[in-house]
């Protein structure tokens, strides 16, 4: 598998990523930089949700990165109220209160889980195929359904051919090139 974000970290070119979402003057702390973030759920003694990439900017503002691939769609889970009550219950202030209870928090597990990390310095990035309907009609739903209206700027969604193309025409950097080909011709037809 090929990691599209290393070769931008090893560089140092993040900004790339910060630029294309729109957060132009921001600069990556890289001492922050980690794939395979655990999220909340970990101070609860939970299996935590895990972002494939996570970095903070020197300004403090946290980015997780949810990498689709070839997922068909974002999932549901068993209604587990329990965990609902001691660990979810705490981070729903970035959600529209319909989605505050157990059953339709799980209905829309996948999503959501990774949604209630955003708050006012951090923010929750998607990236997808983008011929993936089931996906991109999840991502779709985040600000119609699932975010109140404060939050609508700290969710991005991405497909792999725009973010691919915005890192591929901001370089110069052959080794970085050289990587992004390799991806381009496993992943992107």
């Amino acid at each position: 598998m090929f990691n599209f974000f290393f070769p931008l970290y090893r560089e140092r070119t993040l900004e790339i990523i910060t630029d294309f979402l729109g957060l132009a003057n921001e600069t990556v702390n890289y001492d922050t930089v980690c794939f395979e973030k655990d999220g909340l759920e970990v101070k609860f003694g939970r299996r935590p949700t895990s972002f494939d990439f996570f970095f903070e900017t020197t300004s403090g503002k946290r980015l997780h990165f949810e990498i689709k691939y070839t997922e068909g769609e974002f999932g549901k889970a068993e209604i587990n109220s329990d965990k609902f009550d001691s660990v979810y219950s705490k981070f729903l202030k970035p959600l529209n209160s319909s989605f505050h209870t157990s059953q339709p928090f799980f209905d829309n597990y996948q999503i959501l889980r990774n949604l209630i990390h955003i708050d006012d310095n951090s923010f929750v990035v998607f990236v997808y195929p983008q011929d993936n309907d089931g996906v991109s009609n999840g991502a779709d739903r985040v600000k119609k359904d699932f975010l109140i209206s404060n939050y609508h700027d700290h969710f991005f969604a991405a497909t792999w051919d725009k973010l691919f193309d915005c890192v591929s025409n901001s370089t110069t950097d052959t080794n970085i090139k050289t990587q992004l080909a390799d991806f381009k011709n496993k992943y992107l037809h």
